[in-house]
């Protein structure tokens, strides 16, 4: 008897760390996780996609350049009691950054940083302002003051998620076990 519950138990936790797992890419691919909406990205931040692209139609979704980050999104089990999901700490990119380290950037954002202009960056600043976004080209060694807003995405779909866990949790292990409810 025992033995069956662990089992049952063990199934309905992975179903629900599976079902987190779609919610968190559903919310992702829609820009709408947990049913809010991911501000939209820059005119800038497309445009630099597009000189990326090879003058190919850049993407225009927040946190989507790539299918990687989507992809990186998984359930995992780490003991019969325990499963994750999310994005893994050893999920990498086509040219090997840690996908785990950019979804915690976008997901909190980060503090003002300084950027230093390298000769590569000022030739760039010549097409962003061919473009209108620039008005005066940057100089080399000059600073530049960034910083990465928040767009938070995992922890809107786990609040969603979260909800009627309990509830999708007691009804399924009910089912499995043949207890009516």
């Amino acid at each position: 008897m025992v033995g069956s519950i662990n089992r049952a138990v063990s199934t309905v936790l992975a179903h629900e760390a599976f079902r987190l797992s779609n919610g968190i890419k559903t919310g992702l691919i829609e820009q709408r996780p947990g049913g809010k909406q991911i501000r939209p990205l820059k005119r800038s931040t497309i445009l630099l996609r597009g000189i990326r692209t090879g003058g190919g139609k850049p993407g225009t979704k927040a946190l989507i350049h790539s299918g990687a980050m989507v992809n990186s999104v998984t359930a995992k089990r780490r003991n019969r009691f325990h499963y994750t999901a999310g994005v893994h700490r050893n999920a990498r990119s086509k040219d090997g950054k840690s996908l785990s380290n950019i979804a915690a950037i976008h997901e909190g954002g980060t503090k003002t940083y300084t950027v230093t202009v390298t000769e590569k960056m000022r030739r760039f600043s010549f097409v962003l302002m061919k473009f209108g976004i620039l008005r005066a080209p940057w100089r080399i060694g000059q600073q530049l003051k960034r910083k990465i807003e928040a767009r938070p995405w995992l922890g809107p779909a786990h609040e969603e998620w979260e909800k009627e866990a309990d509830y999708r949790f007691t009804v399924a292990l009910g089912a499995i076990l043949g207890i009516a409810r």
